[in-house]
């Protein structure tokens, strides 16, 4: 697994299981270790990790490549300027239930009811999602044009 790919998070004893292959990430990520105790037992998300730079006030990539490879002795320093979400975009396991067999809109419906009510709260965050064309198309303009372009 290579970072920025797409990473599976499990609520499991309190601690958040990264793809059993990618052990590393606990002490690098301990804003997301912390916030794991939202996660109810039984949860699989999928998803992707995304850090936020809080000084150029956007995602940041380069952010997310520093803070994989810091060690644990810099995570905590790192994660206060470039902390660390999961943006959810679906739920594939509730309560221990493979929802895979479902539509993707009855999971999508099970994933919005997790954050209702502040259910889930950062670093967990609930990707957001259109059926319309149009919306999607103004997403696509609005989040994609580079920053001090005309």
């Amino acid at each position: 697994m290579s970072v920025g790919d797409q990473v599976d998070g499990e609520a499991e004893e309190g601690f958040v299981d990264v793809v059993a292959s990618f052990p590393a990430v606990q002490d690098r990520w301990p804003d997301l270790v912390a916030a794991a105790g939202q996660l109810p037992d039984g949860l699989v998300l999928d998803g992707e990790l995304v850090v936020w730079d809080k000084a150029a006030g956007r995602l940041s990539f380069s952010a997310l490549q520093r803070r994989a490879a810091a060690g644990a002795r810099g995570a905590a320093g790192l994660a206060a300027g470039w902390p660390a979400f999961f943006a959810a975009f679906d739920v594939l396991q509730q309560d221990g239930e493979l929802l895979l067999r479902r539509p993707c809109s009855a999971r999508r419906a099970h994933l919005e009811l997790l954050f209702a009510d502040g259910g889930l709260t950062a670093s967990w965050t609930l990707c957001p999602m259109t059926t319309d064309a149009d919306t999607a198309r103004e997403w696509l303009t609005s989040w994609t044009a580079k920053v001090g372009a005309p």
